[in-house]
């Protein structure tokens, strides 16, 4: 195979060689042919600097920190480059040109030019290139890294002297053992998503996913330079946003002027629609935020480049946002249409993926198995053409945030026309199940005792928060979302371990009724959010003591006076956690005096009639005194 790189090499030193011999015979050369010599070598360095160049298409950097070590990091550089006009400076592309660069506050504390260990073609005309090195950061703290390359490829439409511009990306990380080991989120779609067609619609979706169940958030930016005098980057020459270079476009539907944007939730970034042939360079960040806090910025820069001819781009079509209780097997098929009946075919990229990094052979995914499987020809096909998503999930795979799978499909046309692509994502959320078999009886005076059946899905550091309300409801928890909303006012009065099944509930007020559910939390660590919620039981807290009826004068004396009093058996009592045996004891008082203890009555609360719930009485002043009266249950419980 031919090599242009030694070939300009040995060219070179045949020039040298001829140049210094004749320097040596004539002793002493004119200024003429010192000038030609000097003009010969500037003339061989510009071709081999333009030869070198590595005519890149995108590329991000992405960290992951490294087990054992809450410093210590895997640094990896991606790059897209031009494998058509680029192939000869991509086989020189052994390492970073101008090092990745590190940041703390501003001052420059590393330098590292990690190697290339993954080259791999991932399209006729792209390539894809893997730097990587580790890397253990001096202490806790907020980094920035940088990459430069050179250059980015000639004539790009939206930008001035590209092919002298450096292709410039950084990423900005927090650097905290607090954080566990976490890494910036992964771009699952590589940045391959180049061509669009003049008058249609563009999309491209990173795919971007974080294993630790982070927020993340989208936003535009413009691309950037470092030049070698310039340490901090700078925007590159020029730069104009798509829709105006040049401006003028209207959207695929011919409803207005042309829009360039990126969704800053589920980061789409659509070009509606492109006016003008050429290659475009764009850039985007990716903002990584765990409980509303910042801790990582990723930048991917890549291009765009707008063809011109009669084909239009195909159709995905694919479900709905579903949501599956874990355990539950997926099975959809996704499907795609062609209106210039061109061959097609369909592909995916997510994290439900095995996804293994072809360098190493890891995971990249970080999803426990079973993963989901994507089957559809690999060979370009005419409709109808489909493909079956599957996935046996698992409690492995609960998370608070939903996971997004890519679906892209691609048409191969007749030649001259432009190869195009429709790209739409489907959300996938994996909820928690309810725990069952929620029951509950009152226990004694004041409590409630709850059980249930042990949960199926115990991931670490999981717990059961118990909630509780006065009163009954009928909600009915959604099986999209788990928790308990806030308006239907509950309260949460514990939390036990995961592996519970029972719980006890004091301090109750007696006779009410209760209303308890029970809600499963899950750490952050495997994806945070919450179960549905159980099912209500509803409880009466009984009295549990007898309740006065009647008290009532029946003679009116001052020596002989007589008042009949009565009472129910105890109201909720449970004899079964009370064995007996039992005593009424009756009191009384006279005005605002303290009660007396008058009467005793033994008593079997066991039998369903009650005989002893009422006394007289006697030799009472009725005529000038004011009786009061209240009655207390006395038991043995146990021995005591």
């Amino acid at each position: 195979m031919f090599n242009f790189r030694i070939f300009l090499i040995l060219l070179e030193i045949f020039i040298q060689n001829c140049v210094y011999s004749l320097y040596f015979d004539l002793n002493k050369m004119t200024k003429n042919i010192r000038l030609l010599y000097i003009i010969l070598l500037s003339i061989l360095s510009f071709i081999s600097h333009n030869a070198l160049a590595t005519h890149l298409r995108g590329g991000e950097i992405t960290l992951k920190r490294l087990p054992g070590n809450s410093l210590s990091y895997r640094i990896t550089v991606t790059t897209y480059t031009d494998r058509i006009g680029g192939i000869a400076a991509n086989n020189n592309q052994n390492q970073i040109d101008d090092y990745v660069i590190i940041y703390n506050n501003g001052i420059e504390v590393a330098r590292l030019q990690p190697p290339r260990v993954q080259r791999v073609t991932i399209t006729p005309d792209t390539e894809k290139n893997v730097y990587q090195a580790d890397y253990t950061f001096r202490a806790p703290g907020t980094y920035l890294l940088g990459a430069t390359f050179r250059n980015r490829n000639a004539d790009v439409v939206n930008m001035t002297n590209s092919e002298q511009t450096s292709f410039y990306i950084e990423t900005t990380v927090v650097v905290n053992t607090e954080l566990g080991l976490n890494g910036t989120p992964l771009l699952l779609n590589p940045a391959v998503d180049f061509t669009a067609a003049i008058g249609q619609r563009f999309i491209h979706n990173s795919n971007a996913f974080d294993a630790e169940g982070d927020s993340l958030a989208y936003r535009m930016i413009k691309p950037r330079q470092r030049s070698d005098n310039n340490i901090k980057p700078t925007l590159v020459n020029g730069y104009k946003d798509p829709t105006d270079a040049p401006p003028g476009g209207q959207t695929e539907r011919k409803n207005g002027p042309a829009t360039f944007s990126i969704d800053s939730l589920t980061g789409d970034l659509i070009w509606d629609a492109p006016a003008a042939k050429g290659q475009y360079n764009v850039a985007f960040e990716i903002l990584e935020y765990r409980n509303g806090i910042l801790i990582s910025v990723t930048v991917r820069d890549m291009q765009i480049i707008v063809k011109e001819g009669k084909n239009t781009r195909p159709i995905l079509e694919i479900p709905d946002e579903i949501c599956v209780q874990a355990g539950e097997k997926i099975s959809v098929k996704i499907s795609a249409t062609d209106n210039d009946k061109n061959p097609m075919v369909i592909t995916s990229v997510g994290p439900v993926y095995k996804n293994p990094d072809g360098v190493s052979g890891t995971i990249l995914s970080q999803i426990a198995a079973p993963w989901a499987t994507f089957t559809s020809s690999t060979t370009p096909k005419a409709e109808p053409v489909s493909g079956t998503f599957e996935w046996q999930t698992s409690c492995d795979h609960i998370r608070a945030k939903a996971y997004e799978v890519l679906f892209k499909v691609q048409d191969f046309p007749n030649a001259g026309e432009p190869s195009l692509n429709d790209t739409k994502t489907w959300r996938i959320r994996i909820v928690a199940p309810s725990v069952l078999g929620l029951v509950g009886k009152a226990k004694g005076s004041g409590a409630v005792q709850l059980s249930w059946i042990k949960y199926n899905c115990p991931l670490p550091g999981a717990e059961i928060d118990i909630y509780r309300k006065i009163g009954c409801t009928p909600f009915q928890p959604n099986a999209c979302f788990g928790g308990l909303p806030d308006n239907l006012g509950y309260t949460k009065v514990g939390t036990v371990p995961i592996d519970s099944t029972s719980y006890v509930d004091k301090g109750l007020n007696n006779n009410i009724k209760y209303s308890y559910r029970l809600v499963v939390r899950f750490a952050e660590a495997t994806g945070g959010g919450f179960g549905i919620a159980s099912k209500e039981v509803c409880i009466d807290v009984p009295l549990q003591m007898p309740v006065m009826t009647n008290v009532s004068i029946d003679k009116t004396s001052k020596t002989d006076g007589q008042v009949s009093v009565k009472w129910t058996r105890p109201l909720g009592f449970l004899p079964v956690e009370a064995v007996g045996p039992y005593q009424y004891r009756l009191y009384r008082s006279v005005g605002s005096g303290n009660g007396t203890l008058i009467k005793t009555i033994d008593t079997d609360i066991k039998k369903s009639v009650a005989t002893d719930t009422s006394y007289t009485d006697l030799a009472l002043n009725t005529t000038d005194n004011i009786y009061k009266y209240y009655i207390e249950l006395w038991y043995t419980k146990g021995s005591t």
